[in-house]
């Protein structure tokens, strides 16, 4: 959101261009979309592609495309966009909770449209940026924890787990 001008007022003073709402498109969003109807967001008016809208192909985000004639593509890719029951390396799949998290959280993309999308889109427009974003790799952090309390590896003293960082 930060590059669309909107949140903490001193990284938004780092972007030198904010977009314009009509210069994004959000594509495979499965559980942000009631965030999009919250201030300030709705008063943008942000264009949307669901999951069900690229499911079967491209269409949507290529017509979309198509009707603004961009010379340059920028993608941001959340990672959560991609269905929790096929790709686990999201914080919404912490271990604990996982088997929760299957119900409530709505069916997202599947790794091969996401492949399939950007790949329609980069053959059609010149994707100059690709940015991927909220990885969040619950065996690695488990086994850093676990490799850190071992004998000749870590401090077999140590009972705490490493924190991990995650801005809301």
């Amino acid at each position: 959101m930060l590059m669309l001008g909107v949140g903490d007022k001193e990284f938004v003073a780092e972007v030198p261009r904010p977009f314009k709402p009509e210069q994004v498109l959000f594509v495979g969003l499965n559980d942000m979309i009631e965030a999009l109807n919250s201030k300030p967001l709705q008063d943008m008016n942000m264009d949307i592609a669901t999951p069900d809208d690229i499911k079967e192909d491209s269409s949507k985000v290529l017509r979309w495309l198509d009707s603004r004639k961009p010379s340059k593509i920028i993608v941001h890719f959340d990672l959560d966009v991609l269905d929790l029951r096929e790709f686990r390396s999201l914080l919404v799949a912490n271990p604990a909770t996982y088997e929760k998290m299957k119900e409530q959280v709505p069916t997202g993309s599947s790794m091969e449209t996401i492949i399939r999308l950007l790949q329609d889109v980069a053959k059609a427009y010149d994707v100059v940026g690709l940015g991927i974003t909220e990885h969040f790799p619950w065996d690695a952090y488990n086994l850093q924890n676990m490799l850190q309390r071992l004998p000749l590896l870590g401090d077999i003293n140590k009972k705490d787990k490493a924190p991990y960082n995650w801005i809301f």
